[in-house]
């Protein structure tokens, strides 16, 4: 999946300060928290920042089809700063948005909150994959330079980011990508990896010894043994009936 995208950054992407929320103009920003969810950029993910994101996105649509007046009479004081805004909405120059409500976004479902996540910097090569963790119990969410694959579990997550970052994956990347390319990682670069062709070759046993023994810092306790097959079955049964990388 790749991330959310609405080409209004100056007001959709905040900044924590030490008094709260700003937007790019530099502007305090006041809002309902629940349609605030901690951001990464690319350039986040490319670094391996672990620290605990002070960057912040405003959510106006849960899904494609949700409509944004509803999010102005629930949330008052987002809606009143949305409708001071509406003008550079009404801007957005891409056919994407037309003939669709006024603050819509793109790159939302229930795929954008799940509560972990295997992603990827899409402007970076070589493509390095990174275990997202929530923050302070809220998803993570990635801009729309990003590409990550949701997971509801971390021995999941952990699994695929060891797949993923394995050196067979890597040099398959390697001899697709253009590293001077404007964008060199992309969906359609990702999605001709297949994930079981992978697995075949290095074999569940190394991927389970990999997954055991990296990221473990994201971790507050062990995973079960049970819970790593569990895991394991869930994502061959996935690829199986999807076999490639979305």
């Amino acid at each position: 999946r790749q991330g959310v995208k609405h080409d209004v950054a100056a007001v959709m992407e905040l900044t924590l300060d030490g008094e709260g929320w700003r937007n790019k103009l530099g502007h305090p920003v006041e809002a309902e928290a629940e349609r605030i969810f901690p951001l990464m950029k690319g350039s986040d993910l490319h670094r391996g920042d672990k620290a605990s994101p002070t960057r912040g996105i405003i959510i106006t649509q849960y899904h494609l089809s949700e409509e944004t007046d509803h999010v102005i009479e629930q949330f008052p004081r987002l809606g009143a700063y949305l409708n001071q805004h509406r003008a550079l909405f009404a801007q957005r120059k891409s056919s994407i948005y037309r003939n669709r409500p006024p603050f819509a976004m793109f790159g939302v479902g229930q795929y954008t909150f799940a509560p972990y996540k295997v992603a990827v910097a899409g402007l970076y090569a070589p493509p390095i994959f990174r275990l997202v963790m929530p923050s302070q119990g809220r998803a993570v969410i990635f801009d729309d330079t990003c590409y990550f694959i949701p997971c509801q579990t971390i021995a999941q997550a952990r699994l695929l980011t060891s797949l993923l970052n394995h050196p067979i994956s890597q040099a398959f990347f390697a001899s697709i990508y253009f590293e001077d390319a404007k964008r060199p990682i992309t969906k359609g670069l990702l999605q001709r990896l297949n994930l079981v062709a992978v697995l075949e070759h290095i074999g569940h046993d190394e991927l389970l010894i990999l997954a055991k023994t990296h990221h473990a810092e994201s971790l507050c306790e062990p995973i079960a043994d049970r819970v790593w097959a569990e895991a394991l079955g869930a994502m061959l049964l996935e690829q199986q009936t999807q076999p490639l990388l979305l």
